[in-house]
């Protein structure tokens, strides 16, 4: 994984980036890499591999939302600090979060409750990030 901090830092990247979006609209850059260093990730952080444990505790703490989002399959969707957590999805507790620019979206969750733990990443040449947290959340 890298950060991509210009558009040429996309051009490499599995959609290329034709329409030279610049990743600076984002302060920090963009997160690029495949979804197996996506899920890595995810499942490192969430794993309490990256974080102080008070760190990781914060960031998955669930702040509600207001319920379902329509068109979304949360089902009890609550924010952490940058984390999307989900108690009551078909496989317990799900955390993580989706990404998109223009033309593609990503998303990388980790289910807590299964046995074992379980963490996948979906990328999609689409813009709706429904589309990825369905393939995802609802298989």
């Amino acid at each position: 994984m890298t950060i991509a901090r210009e558009p040429a830092d996309l051009d490499d990247t599995a959609w290329g980036n034709p329409d030279r979006y610049h990743p600076g609209w984002v302060y920090h850059g963009l997160v690029v890499g495949t979804p197996a260093e996506a899920a890595l990730f995810v499942d490192r952080l969430l794993a309490g591999q990256l974080l102080p444990v008070e760190l990781l505790r914060a960031m998955v703490e669930a702040h509600p939302v207001g319920g379902p989002i329509a068109g979304r399959p949360w089902r009890s969707p609550g924010y952490g600090l940058g984390i999307m957590v989900d108690d009551a999805s078909p496989r317990g507790r799900c955390m993580g979060h989706t990404g998109g620019g223009p033309g593609s979206v990503a998303a990388s969750f980790h289910f807590a409750d299964l046995r074992p733990t379980k963490t996948v990443a979906a990328f999609a040449p689409v813009e709706d990030p429904g589309v990825v947290e369905r393939a995802v959340l609802e298989r």
